[in-house]
């Protein structure tokens, strides 16, 4: 019974930290790596499957993903490294200039008929602070609301 209070009391305190703008539901780890290297001198990819939810059904989205600090939520920095855009076909696109707007800095996902998507994500890291040894990266992702560039959602 203590655990169980003392759980609900530390989600409660820090409830604020899963605001609206990188949001801690509708993105769900199926497999990611429990560490990824840091420092720019082994940047390994970090690759992860994951599947978002609550989206409209049978809708095509632009997306970059990153890896964020649990100071980053709750804002509308998306985090840091270089992502590999991986397409539902396979093939994948890096980019050190993730953006919504430009070509070949995004990639696209369809939903399917729920409302989901389940896809390979990938990042690289950076030599950015947040990929410094002993930090806690969180995957996070950054989704168009139409197609046109504008940050609908922010979900880690």
């Amino acid at each position: 019974m203590r655990k169980f209070l003392l759980l609900f009391f530390v989600c409660f305190l820090t409830s604020d930290l899963f605001s609206q703008n990188l949001t801690q539901s509708n993105f769900i780890s199926v497999m990611c790596p429990q560490y990824m290297s840091s420092g720019t001198n082994t940047r390994l990819p970090v690759v992860f499957r994951a599947s978002i939810i609550g989206l409209a059904p049978n809708t095509t989205y632009r997306y970059f993903n990153q890896g964020a600090l649990y100071t980053d939520l709750g804002t509308t920095n998306p985090g840091a490294g270089n992502p590999m855009l991986i397409s539902s076909s396979g093939n994948y696109t890096y980019t050190t200039s993730p953006s919504l707007s430009t070509s070949g800095n995004y990639e696209t996902f369809t939903t399917d008929a729920t409302g989901r998507y389940t896809g390979w994500f990938a990042l690289v890291n950076t030599g950015n602070a947040r990929f410094t040894p002993g930090n806690y990266i969180i995957p996070s992702i950054v989704i168009d609301s139409a197609g046109n560039g504008v940050v609908k959602y922010r979900y880690a």
